[in-house]
């Protein structure tokens, strides 16, 4: 009885506010050694292969989850993709402190032709795409909601975004191969964070 009146105590306020969905777009062919991490990056993407048969809202050739701790090469991007974020996200203080960002996965994505991606959302604070391989005529990367974004990337195109946001990938149309490495950012607060963060890779 007492739990039934602390139910109907609850409630959850709705207020209708005006947001803006915000997305980062870069190109790192200006990065100095552009060619040669661009060139590692499809090399141990296509080495790895196809981790997942399938199984994951990505209905094409996938990596295992956690890249960055397997491969430089991916480490290297990942140090790029983080050293952008302040110039997409004003990051605030906690408790005197700036929170440390951290990788919780990192994949890498061969579409083929007739492939593509299910709408979906990611978990985490930011999320990212880095195309390795992106030749003109590729599938689009399509936002839905909050907003709706169509973004027609290129070869060593860069996509930040806020996890929450909703997106997929049509099917692919075209006979070249369209790879892709995605991952997902969160927030790191020491003692607490490593209480419900599985082996981050602090950067």
């Amino acid at each position: 009885m007492v739990l039934t009146k602390r139910i109907l105590s609850m409630q959850i306020h709705k207020i209708q506010i005006k947001s803006v969905m915000s997305i980062f777009e870069d190109n790192l062919n200006n990065v100095s050694n552009f060619k040669s991490l661009n060139d590692k990056l499809k090399k141990d993407t296509l080495d790895v292969g196809d981790k997942q048969n399938h199984s994951t809202n990505v209905k094409a050739s996938m990596t295992h989850w956690r890249m960055m701790t397997t491969h430089s090469s991916y480490q290297d991007l990942l140090k790029i993709i983080v050293s952008k974020i302040p110039l997409y996200a004003d990051i605030k203080q906690v408790q005197g402190s700036y929170p440390d960002l951290v990788c919780g996965d990192m994949w890498g994505a061969v579409y083929r032709k007739g492939q593509h991606t299910q709408e979906h959302a990611h978990s985490g604070v930011f999320s990212f795409t880095y195309y390795v391989q992106a030749l003109k005529g590729c599938a689009p990367l399509i936002f839905n909601k909050p907003g709706y974004k169509k973004l027609q990337p290129q070869t060593g195109s860069l996509y930040i975004w806020k996890s929450e946001y909703s997106h997929y990938v049509p099917a692919e149309q075209d006979d070249n191969l369209r790879i892709v490495i995605a991952g997902n950012l969160g927030y790191f607060f020491g003692a607490v964070s490593k209480t419900i963060v599985s082996d981050p890779v602090e950067l």
